[in-house]
């Protein structure tokens, strides 16, 4: 464990997210080799597939530039912020119909006063797409110690309402109340990592709705990460145990919106 924490690559992960893999991993190899080597690819696809330590420098920079401006118009602000959600592959593929992604989802549930966002990746840079003039109460989680420490930076450049939190939600569930929980193309990943633990931290969740969203392919262009059977699970979950109450499609993500209690 302690030489993938101290790693370039991955030192900048939770000590709870690595424990959790090096003992799945423990468990199916003899050779410590096999297991760092395990580890790691499995860390590659849960985290590192997504951004690196170039990307993470830029962000820090407009991060710094937000601090050093003071007050900001909207439209200023919000291209420093698309800038950084460029730099995301996930947050990126969604920065044409950020408007409308938001519009739809609060159609159905109601304009929220907080938002929880799990496993939330860059998507929080996306708030001035979804405010409409009213701040919203937000709780962030991720596992990335460099990742939370720039949202937090953000939020208070831009006093914003907001706390991020270094979070692994399969070994620690949230426990902060709010509106909406946004699970933005995590459960696949959750799924990859501990099977049938989705409808869990779905149901443990205190907030009225639940938005799940699915990525039609794969960051490279692939279908996901999960073989034919695990798919199969998980739109069965959605459609067998959860109260879906709106289907909501893009051009390459597919939401559900759940009534959660």
């Amino acid at each position: 464990m302690e030489k993938v924490s101290q790693s370039k690559k991955y030192g900048n992960i939770c000590n709870d997210t690595i424990i959790r893999i090096c003992e799945d991993e423990f468990k199916k190899f003899k050779l410590y080799k096999d297991i760092e080597k395990s580890v790691k690819s499995k860390l590659h696809k849960i985290q590192g597939a997504y951004i690196g330590n170039k990307e993470y420098n830029e962000i820090a920079l407009y991060v710094d530039e937000l601090t050093g401006k003071g007050f900001l118009e909207e439209t200023e602000l919000k291209k420093i912020c698309q800038r950084i959600l460029e730099l995301h592959r996930s947050t990126a593929e969604r920065l044409y119909f950020y408007d409308r992604f938001y519009q739809e989802i609060f159609k159905v549930t109601g304009f929220p006063e907080s938002v929880m966002d799990i496993a939330c990746g860059f998507n929080p840079f996306s708030v001035q797409w979804m405010q409409a003039g009213k701040k919203i109460r937000y709780y962030a989680y991720d596992i990335n110690f460099n990742q939370i420490a720039l949202l937090n930076s953000f939020f208070k450049a831009i006093e914003y309402p907001a706390d991020a939190f270094v979070q692994d939600v399969i070994c620690k569930k949230p426990e902060e109340c709010a509106d909406i929980a946004f699970i933005f193309k995590f459960i696949p990943i959750i799924e990859f990592q501990r099977k049938k633990y989705s409808l869990e931290l779905i149901r443990s969740l205190k907030a009225k709705h639940v938005v799940l969203s699915f990525p039609k392919k794969g960051i490279s262009g692939r279908r996901n990460i999960l073989p034919d059977e695990d798919i199969e699970y998980m739109y069965g979950l959605i459609l067998n145990e959860l109260n879906v109450i709106k289907k909501i499609e893009f051009s390459n993500e597919m939401l559900y919106v759940i009534n959660n209690h």
